[in-house]
């Protein structure tokens, strides 16, 4: 049984042999019955509001339509919200005060932060030390596993 040549074009497209339609799709070619299925994959790109034909160009902030020359933004997906627990579970956000749980070194030097030293009006920023506070006086990050919500 002889197969049927499929041919590539330029835009990503496939034409078809029978028909000569250039269709953006996947071709799976079925052997044992001798036909050309095409299996339609995920659309990345938009249709166009104005016109509703799907030949859009991508820019890096934006789409154009290739017909009408319509140009708008690309939806950007927002960042999720950052959600920080402490040690025992518990939500924390922007001005919430804090109590250690354990004992902590600061630095290489010998002073310690004893359990349950609290910090109020905390601050939350992104790292890996999610919590920006003043310990007596002192500017201190320290990670959210080490405390507790007071």
């Amino acid at each position: 049984m002889p197969k049927r040549a499929t041919r590539f074009v330029p835009d990503g497209g496939i034409k078809c042999p029978d028909s000569g339609i250039t269709r953006l799709r996947r071709v799976v070619a079925d052997r044992q019955v001798g036909r050309l299925h095409l299996a339609t994959m995920p659309q990345t790109k938009p249709a166009c509001p104005a016109c509703t034909l799907e030949d859009v160009l991508s820019h890096p902030g934006h789409w154009e339509c290739a017909t009408c020359g319509h140009e708008w933004p690309k939806d950007e997906v927002p960042e999720a919200a950052r959600v920080v627990k402490d040690a025992h579970g518990n939500v924390l956000a922007d001005g919430d005060t804090i109590a250690l749980v354990k004992d902590l070194k600061v630095g290489s030097g010998s002073q310690v932060l004893k359990a349950g030293t609290k910090a109020r009006n905390i601050r939350l920023v992104p790292g890996d030390h999610e919590i920006d506070c003043k310990i007596e006086g002192t500017p201190m990050a320290l990670r959210a596993c080490f405390v507790k919500k007071a």
